[in-house]
């Protein structure tokens, strides 16, 4: 088992999960890829997953 190839694909699936829910607010692909990022997470032995956006990409007004 590949587990640095499996960790890759965690990050990516949550970073693109975050990006559909917070910033093109498509709930449905953002669905899918947090349960894709849940079975990697499943996979490697992860509990939680953050999907909160990031504090950089808040801008001041």
């Amino acid at each position: 088992m590949d587990l640095g190839n499996k960790r890759s694909q965690l990050e990516l699936c949550t970073q693109l999960a975050t990006i559909y829910h917070n910033f093109l607010m498509d709930r449905e692909l953002s669905l899918f890829f947090y349960q894709r990022a849940r079975a990697f997470a499943n996979d490697l032995h992860i509990r939680r997953i953050n999907l909160a956006p990031d504090q950089s990409f808040r801008t001041t007004a």
